[in-house]
C-alpha cells in the first residue's frame, strides 16, 4: 500500500492539485494529513473536495483550532487574527458548508492508524503542543521527547513548520512532509 503524507495545505488549491495529481499517478491509496487544511489561502472548499477523492485521515492543526475560535469570536479577536494571518479564516467561514466547518473544527489532535503492520501516529506539531515548532535543526532532546511520548508508533507524522525533514531512532521514524 502506498501512503501519501501531506500537511499545511492552508487552502492552497494550486499546490494541492499538483500533489493530488501526483498521488493519483503514483496510486496512493491513503493520504495522511497532519493538519492546517485552512488558513492563509482562499480556496478551502476546493481543497476539501480534492481530499475527498482519496481515502484520507486528518488531524487538527493550529489553524483548525483557530477556525473554531474564529467562529465563536468577536470582532476584536477576528481583527487580531486577520492582522497576523490574513483573511483565510474569514474566507473559510464564508465559503465552506456548515458540515465542512463542523468537521474541520472537531478533528482530533491525534490519530493512530495501523497500516500493514506499522503503527502510525499523526499529530500536527508535537504531542504536547499544537503550536510548538519542530524544525529540522530542533534540539536532539526535543526530537527524543517526541519519540518517547509516542512509544507505540513506528512512524510519527507531524507538520506545522512547512519544512520537510525526517528523524530516525531505533527503527522508528518521525516525518514532516
Amino acid at each position: 500500500m502506498l501512503i501519501g503524507l501531506i500537511a499545511d495545505i492552508h487552502g492552497n488549491v494550486a499546490a494541492l492539485t499538483t500533489v493530488c495529481n501526483e498521488a493519483g499517478r503514483l496510486g496512493i491509496e491513503l493520504l495522511i494529513n497532519a493538519g492546517d487544511s485552512v488558513g492563509y489561502y482562499y480556496r478551502p472548499s476546493e481543497c476539501l473536495k480534492l481530499l475527498a477523492e482519496f481515502r484520507h485521515v486528518a488531524v487538527a492543526g493550529n489553524h483548525e483550532e483557530m477556525l473554531g475560535n474564529w467562529l465563536d469570536s468577536d470582532a476584536t479577536f477576528r481583527s487580531k487574527i486577520v492582522a497576523k494571518y490574513g483573511h483565510g479564516l474569514a474566507v473559510a467561514e464564508q465559503t465552506l458548508e456548515p458540515k465542512d466547518l463542523r468537521d474541520l473544527t472537531t478533528l482530533p489532535c491525534k490519530a493512530m492508524l495501523n497500516e500493514r503492520g506499522s503503527t502510525i501516529v499523526v499529530i500536527h506539531a508535537t504531542p504536547w503542543s499544537n503550536v510548538e515548532y519542530l524544525y529540522p535543526d530542533a534540539p536532539t532532546d526535543r526530537v527524543d521527547r517526541v519519540f518517547r511520548e509516542c512509544p507505540d508508533a513506528d512512524i510519527i507524522v507531524v507538520g506545522h513548520t512547512h519544512y520537510q525533514h525526517m528523524w530516525h531512532r531505533g527503527g522508528r521514524s518521525l516525518v514532516n512532509p
